[in-house]
């Protein structure tokens, strides 16, 4: 499942597993054949779109004046389903990530691929599904959650060489489902199955806290603009505002009738959405949500 992203970006470009992506006041377009859209990523300068399938491909768009075209052949990221794709920073250089537990960067521009390597689990030998992935602001850092709850922080590659670890990996006791990283890049946040969400040192991995209370698994977490608040949704059909200078729980957002799958603020602080798992987009609005 996509996760972090620009809030500009998740706040403008839902997408649905019905294989059609759908800008705001604009017409759907089909970028996935017979099979299912798993994640979407879209540029800092807001020009380039990158859809994963669980088919193992990926598709480049080009988005200009509302309207979106593909602009070249897919790539083959992973012979398994493509569970996460990011742009890196404010290059061109997409990270991709597979239920296999290969995660790849790639030239977005030209589909090169630069680097790629296999994330292992506990137990030798044995791969994890990558679930999801986030990115330094600079591209420098790439983060990795995985099926196993682990949290892994590398140091973005460059060359064909591997990621190289910065920090020893940390773990939840589930799945991870979510990553974000504040808007200084100084703390990460995770998302579980285990009803928790952590928060991190991003370059350390150090665990700050844990934010506990929701009954069932997190689905996303996202940092506010001033990084103050944490939003967190779950599939016990709320969104939870968490105060991070304290860990303690802020606010309630109620009213969502099912599954809450995704959380976002807006650019300036005063809103949150919510995407629920019958198609609902819920709007909650406040001055306060940020302080």
């Amino acid at each position: 499942m996509a996760r972090d992203r620009l809030a500009s970006s998740r706040w403008s470009l839902p997408y649905r597993a019905d294989r059609s992506l759908t800008l705001v006041q604009s017409k759907s377009i089909k970028v996935c054949a017979d099979t299912q859209i798993t994640a979407i990523a879209v540029s800092k300068d807001q020009k380039s779109v990158a859809v994963a399938a669980s088919s193992g491909t990926v598709t480049f768009l080009a988005l200009t004046q509302g309207s979106l075209k593909v602009v070249q052949t897919p790539i083959t990221a992973s012979s398994s389903p493509v569970n996460d794709c990011i742009f890196i920073g404010s290059t061109s250089v997409i990270a991709t990530a597979a239920s296999d537990g290969v995660v790849s960067t790639w030239l977005s521009t030209t589909a090169r691929p630069i680097a790629t390597w296999r994330l292992l689990g506990e137990n030798l030998g044995q791969v994890e599904s990558v679930n999801c992935l986030c990115a330094s602001s600079d591209g420098t850092f790439l983060y990795s959650g995985g099926q196993q709850g682990s949290v892994r922080a590398f140091q973005s590659p460059t060359t064909r060489n591997q990621a190289t670890p910065i920090a020893p990996s940390q773990n939840h006791n589930n799945a991870v489902t979510a990553l974000s990283l504040s808007s200084d890049d100084k703390l990460l946040a995770t998302a579980s199955k285990d009803t928790s969400v952590r928060v991190f040192n991003a370059r350390t991995l150090e665990e700050l806290h844990v934010l506990r209370g929701h009954e069932s698994l997190i689905s996303d977490c996202c940092f506010s603009p001033n990084d103050q608040t944490l939003l967190v949704s779950s599939y016990d059909k709320t969104c939870t505002l968490w105060e991070l200078s304290s860990g303690q729980r802020k606010l309630d957002l109620i009213g969502c009738p099912t599954y809450v799958e995704f959380c976002s603020f807006a650019p300036d602080g005063t809103k949150c959405i919510t995407y629920c798992r019958d198609g609902a987009l819920k709007f909650f609005v406040s001055d306060t949500f940020c302080y």
